[in-house]
C-alpha cells in the first residue's frame, strides 16, 4: 500500500503540482496542501486531524459548509484553510 501511494503521489507531482504552480498560486497551494495532509494519512483521519491540529487549522463547524465538501449526512469533517494570494 505504501509504494502505491508514493506512485500516487509523483504522479500527482508531475502532473498536478509542477504545471498548476505556473498556471495558478492557488492551485499550487491547494496542492501542496493535499499533498502534504492528505496523501500520508491516507485512510486515516485521526491522522488527518492532529495534521490540522498541529499546523493550527481551525475544524469548519457550519454544517451547511460541511454538507458542500463532504455531503450529507455528518460522514466528515474539514478544515479552515487561509491563503493569501496576490493576483
Amino acid at each position: 500500500m505504501k509504494s502505491a501511494v508514493s506512485v500516487f503521489a509523483g504522479v500527482i507531482w508531475v502532473v498536478g503540482l509542477a504545471p498548476a504552480h505556473a498556471a495558478d498560486p492557488s492551485a499550487f497551494a491547494l496542492t501542496k496542501l493535499f499533498m502534504e495532509a492528505c496523501v500520508p494519512n491516507m485512510g486515516r483521519p485521526e491522522q488527518e486531524r492532529a495534521w490540522a491540529v498541529a499546523h493550527h487549522l481551525p475544524q469548519v463547524t457550519n454544517q451547511s459548509a460541511l454538507d458542500v465538501f463532504v455531503g450529507p449526512g455528518g460522514g466528515g469533517g474539514g478544515v479552515l484553510v487561509r491563503h493569501a494570494v496576490s493576483t
